[in-house]
């Protein structure tokens, strides 16, 4: 295993799936074609991607938060992280996004939304769930929780303080569907906020916290590889069934036993890193995960009139899928990359100027006069 202080691979394993089975299951349903039949389970799940960030995001935020803490200032030093991570591409992408909407697509934003989108209060509207720029309803479910996180983090200290939490979490989940969604008059509307909300994908964050409690407990042990495969099989297992009852109506979330399954895998491959997961591949797309993640509707936006060529062309369906699949991701990763290295890695370097700067002043501030 990893040790403290060091980039966790497994993490970046995971992040890499993640981000780019977001992205082969967008490339099918945005643009609405057609997919074979044996590939039906595997890709109608790949929206699941987005449990499994979740899941990472907690688990990274427990490893890293002693960092933080050590820090002078140590409240500055977690949002300053967050922040400057997360604003620059999403503040890039926001104006873009309604410039091309009111081009392209002859559409406005209310103030009202735009102010929300801004501030990350969308989530909490479900008329302005889904958020401004695409796919940015994850990050109005993360910024919230980055805020909550602490009063989570220091209060629950032991891993079974978190199950608890979680179990009571998860009947607040299934009692606000019952008897808040249905407040709601618009089917679609329900539907949608129903699956978007905060709440709703909360016990999927404190499942992520519990899974960086095991793996701690398991650092201290002496644990065989063969055991680490077995977790894994044990949470591709849950993960598979959980993709074949997608749609079963039941008290317990399906979304909830998937992060449990992303979970136990991410513990198995912390042990036994697995090749087809676990490579340079997966690794590189970590690193632009998040670029990949926010640019990807746009491409494939974009990417419309190529796809429908390509199901014009007299080839099997396995070979147009393919071609859009190879299509999409040559593009997006390298608007993703480019997007890496001009905007996300030059605001997290503000980031870390600013943090010093701040510091430093504080230290002048506090000197003792001689």
């Amino acid at each position: 295993m990893t040790g403290r202080g060091e980039r966790l691979d497994f993490l970046d394993d995971g992040r890499g799936l993640a981000v780019l089975y977001v992205v082969i299951f967008h490339t099918v349903f945005v643009p609405a074609i057609q997919y074979p039949r044996p590939t039906k389970v595997f890709i109608e799940f790949g929206g699941s991607g987005v449990i499994l960030f979740f899941v990472i995001s907690a688990f990274s935020l427990c490893y890293t938060m002693p960092k933080h803490f050590s820090h002078e200032r140590p409240v500055l030093s977690y949002a300053v992280a967050r922040l400057f991570r997360i604003l620059p591409l999403y503040y890039f992408m926001l104006p873009l996004t309604i410039w091309r909407d009111w081009v392209w697509r002859d559409m406005t934003f209310d103030w009202g939304k735009i102010l929300a989108t801004v501030f990350f209060t969308f989530n909490f509207n479900p008329q302005w769930v889904t958020g401004i720029v695409w796919a940015s309803w994850t990050i109005g479910v993360e910024m919230p929780f980055y805020l909550l996180f602490p009063f989570l983090y220091f209060p629950l200290r032991t891993v079974w303080e978190k199950i608890i939490i979680a179990i009571i979490v998860v009947w607040a989940v299934y009692a606000f569907d019952q008897y808040v969604i249905p407040l709601i008059s618009d089917l679609v509307l329900a539907q949608r906020y129903s699956h978007y909300n905060l709440l709703h994908h909360f016990p999927v964050f404190l499942i992520g916290m519990i899974a960086f409690d095991v793996y701690q407990y398991l650092k201290t042990k002496s644990v065989d590889r063969s055991i680490g495969w077995l977790i894994s099989c044990l949470g591709l297992s849950l993960i598979w069934i959980t993709a074949l009852n997608k749609y079963a109506k039941t008290a317990f979330e399906m979304d909830h036993l998937t992060a449990i399954g992303y979970a136990t895998l991410l513990i198995g491959l912390s042990i036994s890193p697995i090749p087809l997961f676990s490579n340079l591949i997966t690794r590189f797309y970590a690193k632009i995960c998040y670029s990949m993640y926010l640019w990807h509707p746009f491409v494939i936006f974009t990417l419309s009139p190529a796809y429908r060529a390509i199901y014009a062309m007299p080839i099997s369906l396995w070979l147009k899928l393919g071609a859009c699949i190879a299509l999409t991701l040559s593009i997006v990763t390298v608007v993703a990359w480019c997007s890496f290295q001009w905007i996300e890695k030059p605001g997290q370097r503000l980031g870390k100027i600013f943090l010093k700067r701040v510091s430093g002043r504080r230290q002048t501030v506090h000197a003792p006069a001689e």
